[in-house]
């Protein structure tokens, strides 16, 4: 029932989305404001702006150690638990961060989102499973909460374009709009993707998408090649046929944009919680999958571009040692190439600027994290390798697993490259 009303939400809103098949076309949908105005979050940056803003959270928060790391991101003079609020407080703008239940007294907030027992009820719908959690915005209000911390922090590292955001059952369901009103995910997702139910994958194929063999033996693999545990939970996975609905679906506007893409442009990403790949490309899937596995088997990326992915490019050079011959070519084309800034900081914005190599143009630093990475694991072992990623002090962590300063790592790693004969 649900599903029927939710296609008539959308047929009434945008009804020439739809083709004769009932298949849905996303670049037919709204886009939401890319220019950094954020919509709804405008209008609370103001009420911040004016009356002072508050980050809240529960007394004693679940997963407190998930807690810990999102709140390293706001300013602790900000930061208040729930108990510690003044009567004044609740006229400021006020951040909710936290598991729905953990807080005692919801209903003070003032907002449209209800607490029940086992979860949460918004726009008359229930929300009771762990993998729920939704984002809302308004003038006084910004509000990251659900049933865990695991999908509420995959929520809270997207960008934030709507009034709202609901994850159901750890799958984006539906986005609001400023001016345009709600799209419906789960309807699309219904209307245009054939389901598929592996043993460790939740897979999501395009009906345009013929034949695509997707299969566990991709996730064994990895996780026999580097000592991992096989996983215990299952990675949901999108095979789109159009980049748009590849942006839709992982809400990656602010780096492809919110003008409709070229029908041939292919990328892919790991956003809430989820795989994305434009089209055919089992390549793409296999290094999406990849960060998915590391990033809950060994650690989270804490921000170093770079190690995150050198240690997916060094399990690639693993399966070819022509990719290895080819990254030392490009790493002796670029001598000055500031490995250095990268092993300590490795910020996205150095990883991605960067020259680009090749068919695709990509950024020569693939190449080179993938080598260094070579050199760490060879010279102090994955094991090893592993803690040192889950420190997010790189300049620490290479002191105390290669007993030297990040220097003379850097000079080790030139001196290490040189076993590598020249290719024309």
């Amino acid at each position: 029932m649900k599903f029927l009303m939710s296609l008539a939400l959308l047929f009434t809103v945008h009804q020439f989305a739809f083709g004769q098949d009932g298949y849905i076309d996303v670049k037919k949908l709204p886009a939401p404001d890319c220019t950094g105005k954020q919509t709804m979050n405008t209008k609370f940056a103001k009420t911040s702006e004016a009356n002072g803003v508050i980050v809240v959270v529960p007394d004693n928060p679940s997963e407190a150690d998930k807690m810990e790391g999102m709140l390293q991101y706001y300013d602790q003079a900000g930061i208040k638990k729930e108990s510690e609020l003044t009567q004044e407080d609740y006229f400021k703008a006020i951040i909710l961060l936290g598991v729905i239940s953990d807080f005692k007294h919801w209903e003070s907030f003032e907002i449209p989102i209800n607490r029940m027992k086992d979860g949460f009820v918004f726009n008359n719908e229930t929300y009771a499973d762990k993998s729920d959690a939704i984002y809302y915005a308004s003038e006084n209000r910004c509000v990251y909460t659900g049933n865990s911390m695991t999908v509420i922090q995959a929520l809270s590292g997207t960008m934030q374009y709507y009034d709202y955001m609901i994850l159901r059952n750890g799958l984006l369901s539906e986005m609001f709009i400023h001016n345009e009103g709600p799209i419906d995910l789960d309807a699309i997702r219904e209307a245009n993707y054939d389901k598929q139910d592996l043993t460790y994958y939740n897979l999501f194929v395009d009906k345009k998408i013929k034949n695509l063999e997707i299969s566990d033996s991709i996730i064994v693999d990895i996780c026999q090649t580097m000592d991992l545990p096989l996983p215990t939970f299952k990675i949901n996975a999108y095979c789109h046929h159009n980049p748009n609905a590849t942006r839709l679906f992982s809400n990656f506007y602010p780096f492809a944009g919110c003008d409709v893409l070229a029908d041939d442009m292919v990328f892919g990403t790991v956003q809430l919680e989820a795989i994305h790949v434009t089209g055919r490309n089992k390549g793409m899937i296999s290094h999406e999958t990849f960060h998915v596995l590391w990033e809950k088997l060994v650690s989270q990326d804490y921000g170093n571009q770079f190690f995150n992915e050198g240690i997916q490019t060094y399990y690639e050079f693993l399966k070819s040692p022509q990719k290895v011959s080819n990254a030392v070519k490009i790493q002796k084309k670029y001598p000055d190439y500031d490995i250095l800034k990268m092993v300590t900081k490795g910020d996205s914005q150095s990883f991605w600027s960067g020259p680009g190599e090749g068919k695709n143009n990509m950024p020569i630093s693939y190449d080179i994290s993938g080598l260094v990475v070579k050199f760490m694991v060879e010279n102090w072992g994955l094991d090893n390798f592993k803690r040192f990623f889950a420190n997010p002090d790189k300049t620490e962590a290479i002191r105390t697993m290669c007993g030297v300063s990040p220097e003379q790592l850097v000079v080790n790693y030139k001196g290490w490259l040189q076993q590598f004969p020249d290719i024309d």
